[in-house]
């Protein structure tokens, strides 16, 4: 039986939290390539996931690669015209995009930081794409 969600607006506190983790990815991006742009579009913000990837982050620094998600998760948002909720169930309590009816809900704060600790290569546009088609499949 899959556990009952409740869906709400973001709180204070979370946005906080998003905001600390696109301002590190942000100043990341912008010291090691030179991709400057907070609050920029969604190549940009893809761009800034790929560079700091590219820089280097443990798979250990969990806080870290799942900023990298949140700003993918901006990227999907711009695109697919959704919007950031929270979502809290029986696991937890988390940040996610929701989208259409039913509903559909992406958890991309930790779609990369996953990735990473299984040792995969993560590309961001390739990331993006693959939940693009996704969430189109259920809308």
């Amino acid at each position: 039986m899959a556990a009952e969600q409740t869906i709400t607006e973001l709180d204070a506190g979370t946005l906080a939290q998003l905001d600390q983790q696109r301002a590190w990815v942000a100043e990341r991006a912008e010291t090691e390539a030179g991709i400057a742009g907070t609050g920029a579009d969604a190549a940009i913000r893809l761009q800034q996931v790929d560079a700091v990837l590219a820089a280097g982050v443990e798979a250990s620094a969990t806080w870290e690669l799942q900023a990298l998600g949140v700003v993918l998760g901006d990227a999907l948002a711009e695109r697919l015209g959704v919007e950031w909720v929270v979502v809290e169930d029986e696991y937890g309590r988390d940040p996610a995009l929701l989208a259409g009816p039913g509903p559909v809900l992406v958890f991309p704060q930790t779609m990369i930081s996953k990735r990473v600790e299984r040792g995969e290569s993560v590309r961001a546009i390739e990331l993006f794409l693959t939940v693009c088609r996704g969430v189109a499949e259920h809308v």
